[in-house]
Parts: structure tokens; C-alpha cells; sequence
């Protein structure tokens, strides 16, 4: 079943337009200085918290204002669909229950703008009936995020989050949708590494 997925010429006309997203975003970093300040952190390792979900980052420098990342997390992440082509979905709720993250970074000053892409599994309910529904989401993520501190070490960080999802309820339940997390905060704390 998950093979075929992999196989479905939507998931690869998808999953071609995420790669290419990934290397536009990328590529600055690879045309930028690539030698860090002195005492900048290099490494680090954070814990994302968001509604009911928690998430640990490992980040690594790759120049100067640019990191790359991978994460992993547990929980019951909600989320709103706000646009989706099932009519099931739209207006509904998912809940993410384990997810893994590949993502970019940028800092400009305070401001943290991450890009990135996360697989998924969700469980769902909607009124049509009393059973959970739930597959993988394949995501491609955007995140925006302020620091309150001006220094190398920005130990505590306060931002949001919006998702472009493919979603595989089974073999004949695949579709494309938005969602976003209703309370559009989520919290970092960078753990000292």
C-alpha cells in the first residue's frame, strides 16, 4: 500500500515541487560567507512546544546567518484544516500524533524564517460518523519566529507555524489541503549544548 503510494504521479509532481523549494531556499547559504563569528553558537539543540505537541531540534550552522536542521516529535498536535479538496476535511480538525522534520533556517537579526519538510501520522473526526479517521501527511512548512535576546545565544524564542499538506487517508483518500494551528504560538527553548 505505502509503495503505491510512493509510485502516484501526484506524489511525485509533488514531492519534485518540495525538492525544488528546498534547494531555492538553500542556495543563498552555499553563495554566502561560510565562516561563522567567533563564540557564535554552531550546533544547538532545541525543544519546539506547540498545542498538546513537543518537538526536539537539532540544528547545525552552514554559514553565517544560515542552519539546517532535523527534528523529531510526539503528541496530539492540532491543527485546523483551513482549505482542503475532501469535503470531510475542510472546517475539520487533525491531531498529528509523530512527525519528523527537515528544515532551513535563516536569521536576520531576531527573526528566525525556517522552510522545511515533515511527514507525518494524524488521527481525525468529523461529524459523518462516531470512528477516527487518520494516514500519513506529507508537509511542506513554513515558520517565522522572533527571539527575544540579540545575542548569539537566543535561548527562548516565541513564533508560528503554516503547513501545505498531502494527505493519504488509504489507497483511494490521497489530497492536498492548508493547515495551521488555531493558536498560532508556539515556544523554543534552546537548550545549552
Amino acid at each position: 500500500m505505502i509503495s503505491g503510494f510512493f509510485l502516484r504521479p501526484q506524489f511525485k509532481a509533488f514531492f519534485q515541487t518540495l525538492c525544488l523549494f528546498g534547494l531555492i531556499i538553500i542556495s543563498p547559504a552555499i553563495l554566502a560567507d561560510n565562516i561563522p563569528r567567533p563564540h557564535a553558537v554552531n550546533t544547538e539543540l532545541s525543544v519546539y512546544v506547540e498545542t498538546l505537541f513537543v518537538e526536539f531540534n537539532l540544528t547545525s550552522r552552514i554559514s553565517h546567518n544560515y542552519f539546517i536542521g532535523i527534528g523529531s516529535g510526539v503528541g496530539a498536535g492540532f491543527r485546523k484544516v483551513a482549505s482542503h479538496n475532501s469535503s470531510h476535511l475542510t472546517g475539520g480538525s487533525i491531531f498529528e500524533i509523530a512527525r519528523v522534520s527537515i528544515f532551513f533556517t535563516r536569521r536576520k537579526q531576531q527573526l528566525y524564517y525556517s522552510a522545511g519538510l515533515s511527514p507525518s501520522f494524524f488521527l481525525h473526526f468529523d461529524d459523518s460518523d462516531d470512528d477516527p479517521g487518520g494516514g500519513l501527511s506529507f508537509s511542506a512548512f513554513g515558520m517565522i519566529e522572533y527571539a527575544f535576546n540579540r545575542g548569539p545565544k537566543n535561548y527562548f524564542r516565541i513564533g508560528t507555524r503554516l503547513e501545505i499538506s498531502y494527505v493519504n487517508e488509504g489507497v483511494h483518500d490521497q489530497r492536498i489541503g492548508v493547515t495551521y494551528n488555531p493558536i498560532p504560538i508556539s515556544i523554543r527553548l534552546v537548550l545549552p549544548f
